[in-house]
């Protein structure tokens, strides 16, 4: 029960571990424990003692080359499928790991997985993270493959990690809009603008909110390399992260501020959702909060950002 959710759905998934679900999961709670530390809050040993069973796991089963797997087997130490970029979300999580612990083990592991996936970000080839594109290319593995990059760049000092930095930046442009789209249908036809947003996926085509976690990095870029398209590029996201909030509830029709959906249609390659009268609806009767919790990260961030 606990195992499949929303995602076997979609078949790739199903009675296994997901390396996208458990790593990004592992990442998040380090990275709760190392926010709360810094701040003097404790947080159960729990916490910490989970996410350093499955790294240890994961680091175990760890391929010569460095790669992670895609999936992986409830009964047994087992790798099921090989074959996608989902496992790079280990990498940040293993360098949190390395900070709370003090032991540089995990962050050579870290660096060895990051080696490892650096070919797909170079490649524009990330495919195979969320379980929801079929293993199409996707923006979303990039994430776990800049922030891993970051953090190894501030433990280590190596440049070459700064240049994956930059290689991964580059990436995620691609997937952002630079330019206002003109929707046709409500609630994005007015009052709306697609700069800042980034696509999800080839299959996917609808702007999400999780482009908005790549601004903490970016503006890191900018105060290291004293490059301002890094910060300027930023900036846009989280513009257009206020400005998509702003449009709750008397543009989206329901809801209230704060509350956010997963899909805004810049173009009319998704709008599958219809309104009460059966009209094409460009964003999703929805509230995801996973969408809110990036956007809750994103502010914090910046916040942090502000601090330095």
């Amino acid at each position: 029960e606990r195992l499949n959710g929303w995602w076997t759905y979609y078949g790739l998934c199903k009675d296994c571990h997901c390396a996208y679900t458990q790593g990004s999961a592992v990442s998040y709670i380090l990275k709760t424990v190392l926010f709360l530390k810094r701040r003097g809050i404790s947080c159960p040993d729990k916490w910490l003692e989970v996410c350093r069973k499955v790294l240890d796991t994961v680091t175990g089963l760890q391929r010569e080359d460095g790669a992670f797997g895609y999936t992986y087997s409830p009964e047994e130490k087992k790798v099921l499928d090989w074959e996608g970029f989902a496992g790079c979300w280990f990498v940040p999580g293993l360098m949190y790991l390395a900070r709370l612990t003090g032991e540089s083990a995990y962050a050579k592991k870290a660096e060895k997985g990051l080696d490892y996936y650096q070919r797909f970000v170079y490649g524009l080839d990330c495919y195979g993270a969320p379980m929801d594109t079929w293993k199409a290319v996707d923006q979303e593995g990039n994430l776990s493959f800049l922030h891993g990059s970051r953090l190894l760049y501030e433990y280590t000092g190596k440049k070459r990690f700064l240049e994956y930095m930059k290689q991964s930046a580059g990436y995620e442009f691609l997937w952002r809009y630079c330019y206002p789209t003109r929707p046709e249908n409500a609630p994005l036809k007015d009052g709306w603008n697609a700069c800042g947003g980034s696509v999800t996926s080839v299959s996917n085509p609808h702007i999400h909110p999780m482009g908005v976690l790549a601004d903490e990095d970016l503006l890191f870029l900018t105060r290291v390399t004293g490059d301002d398209y890094y910060s300027s590029r930023a900036h846009d996201s989280i513009a257009w992260m206020m400005q998509t909030l702003e449009l709750y509830p008397e543009k989206t029709g329901y809801g209230q501020y704060g509350v956010l959906s997963e899909r805004w249609c810049p173009s009319d390659g998704l709008v599958t959702e219809r309104s009460s009268d059966g009209a094409p609806y460009s964003s999703w009767f929805s509230y995801n909060l996973w969408a809110a919790a990036n956007v809750f990260e994103a502010v914090l961030n910046r916040v942090e950002e502000e601090r330095i």
